[in-house]
């Protein structure tokens, strides 16, 4: 039964970054309705009640939007307390921090200048700052261009967890949220042990997913088709020329 669920998952997964092509809750009801197995919800199991997760996402962009229901969608299956947040003010971001949740995912539009939202950019250096106001928040920021900030982080600033990337794709996104999630239940396993085997859960099916679509991972790796941040020529031109140098 394990084993059909995380199929279906990993097709539902997939379903979700074919943006605008299928409404998810239309697709997903479909699966139900057609599978021979059980639901793709598992019904049986009431979840994992460990601490408040916020999902901090752009609404009014579509693989932001995606990014952020595939995360909720996937860690929904193991987690309670999983919450989904629209962000479009810059003040959006730091009002709902106040909360102090356990855990905050970010999903923006990012790049070299830093974290936009409806009323402005937010420069790399604000949007650090803005995170290191709430340091017992563990903070996972898969974005892209997360290069760009990392030159504020320091080793101590453990509550940070960056994808310390330029440019990405919404489905390695999606993934690299997930898995960082397992790894902050983890870091918890000695409090209690609901948190060790929710982190073996979501890691199982993050590695689940990634080894069913490792062709997909590969692909967009290599040429992002969602692709999230943008590539800092000057990098860019030096790396090549590093390459070339060996």
């Amino acid at each position: 039964m394990r084993e059909t669920r995380l199929k279906l998952l990993t097709v539902l997964f997939l379903a979700i970054m074919l943006i605008g092509i299928v409404p998810q809750t239309v697709w997903a009801g479909q699966v139900i309705q057609n599978a021979e197995e059980e639901p793709i919800i598992p019904q049986p199991f009431n979840g994992y009640d460990l601490g408040l997760v916020y999902v901090l996402y752009d609404p009014s962009d579509e693989v932001m939007d995606a990014v952020a229901q595939g995360v909720h969608e996937i860690l929904s299956y193991r987690l309670n307390n999983v919450i989904l947040i629209p962000v479009t003010e810059s003040s959006d971001l730091e009002y709902y921090l106040l909360d102090d949740p356990w855990i905050a995912i970010y999903a923006f539009r990012s790049g070299l200048a830093g974290v936009s939202f409806a009323d402005r950019v937010m420069p790399w250096d604000e949007f650090y700052k803005v995170l290191s106001m709430h340091r017992s928040t563990q903070h996972i920021v898969g974005m892209g261009n997360t290069l760009s900030m990392e030159q504020y982080v320091s080793d101590d600033d453990t509550w940070i967890h960056s994808s310390e990337v330029e440019q990405s794709d919404g489905l390695l996104m999606i993934l690299y949220d997930v898995y960082s999630v397992s790894e902050m239940c983890q870091m918890r396993a000695e409090v209690d042990d609901d948190y060790a085997d929710a982190g073996q859960d979501l890691k199982d099916m993050a590695l689940k997913i990634y080894a069913d679509n490792f062709n997909e991972f590969f692909r967009r790796t290599v040429e992002p088709i969602n692709p999230v941040g943008e590539i800092d020529p000057v990098s860019a031109e030096q790396r090549k020329a590093d390459m070339w140098a060996r």
